[in-house]
């Protein structure tokens, strides 16, 4: 924490940057802390949620953009709120995770047959 020499940098890297991850580590971790899922809440949990939140995220936008490419053919392509929702109800496994009631929608699949 201290600095011995005066070469050293005081401060270090953030916990995303060590980590390799664009969001914050530090916020995941406050977060976690603050809704008190433990006693006790090590950096690696905010990182493995925070990589996780990350790769959801990477995998939202791929489906979003795919979808946009292939059904906006010679125009500027613009992501809005609806066509990021069509691209979730087109993928069963995104629209799954993403449903706050997952228990009751067991049967449904991604063409909304049951």
């Amino acid at each position: 924490m201290f600095s011995v020499s005066s070469n050293e940098p005081l401060h270090k890297e953030s916990k995303s940057v060590r980590a390799g991850v664009n969001l914050h580590v530090g916020r995941f971790q406050r977060w976690m802390c603050e809704v008190r899922l433990g006693r006790y809440v090590h950096e690696f949990a905010a990182i493995h949620l925070t990589a996780g939140i990350e790769n959801l995220i990477e995998e939202l936008l791929g489906q979003a953009l795919s979808f946009i490419t292939s059904n906006t053919e010679g125009t500027h392509p613009v992501l809005t709120a609806a066509l990021l929702e069509k691209a979730i109800a087109n993928n069963g496994d995104l629209w799954g995770l993403l449903q706050p009631f997952a228990h009751l929608n067991a049967g449904r699949t991604a063409s909304g047959k049951d």
